[in-house]
């Protein structure tokens, strides 16, 4: 399969707390810290959301800074990563993951010059990847990107095989080291998943050149 073409790939990542990229504290956009003491101040439901009181919270990241040793990142204040982990704790189970950490589910599109032309963050962990990208194509002010006409999305086999994407075959190897296992491919389908498996990982490539800046 020729490289050039103009593949693109979508991709559901579930991330880890410590990583919190790109995910607003609550529903609304969040620029800094300041802008999230506001919206404390103004929101009568914040204990609700929060679990706590605005003197309370202020306190709690002090702690957590003075003490823990909690640092802020160049995009993400201390108070926004305080807030965020509060407010996920404050929805029972939907932000636990199957294998029992608090994790939030992204979905991510990428080019093969591993620059993302759409990132959808937020969703609790326990969201399926196909209700995210169902939800994703009914809400036109997300504005997903289709692939040109003629190509597809390189996706997982979580994700439905219709219009524009093109997942694996299923109930094939699909993953390197069960090729390592048995280095012999067999037959189209095999010789299919093993491409496919090679193009999608650049998705994987993406996300570690983002978390490692």
């Amino acid at each position: 399969m020729d490289k050039k073409l103009p593949l693109l790939f979508i991709f559901s990542a579930t991330l880890v707390m410590e990583a919190m990229l790109l995910i607003n504290v609550v529903a609304k956009p969040v620029k800094n810290k300041q802008a999230l003491l506001d919206y404390l101040d103004n929101m009568s439901h914040s204990p609700h959301m929060f679990r706590m009181r605005k003197l309370i919270f202020l306190e709690l990241c002090d702690i957590l800074e003075t003490k823990y040793n909690l640092k802020k990142t160049r995009n993400v204040s201390i108070y926004e990563q305080v807030g965020l982990f509060l407010y996920m704790l404050s929805q029972p189970g939907v932000y636990i993951g199957r294998k029992g950490y608090t994790i939030t589910n992204v979905m991510a599109v990428c080019d093969f010059s591993l620059c993302f032309t759409f990132v959808w963050a937020g969703w609790e962990g326990s969201a399926h990847d196909t209700k995210i990208f169902m939800e994703a194509l009914c809400k036109p002010a997300l504005h997903f990107p289709h692939p040109p006409q003629g190509k597809y999305y390189l996706v997982d086999s979580s994700y439905p095989t219709f219009m524009d994407l093109l997942g694996p075959y299923k109930k094939t190897r699909y993953h390197l080291p069960q090729f390592r296992i048995r280095p012999r491919i067999r037959g189209r389908v095999e010789v299919f998943n093993y491409y496919h498996f090679n193009l999608r990982s650049t998705i994987e490539c993406a996300f570690g050149l983002c978390k490692a800046r």
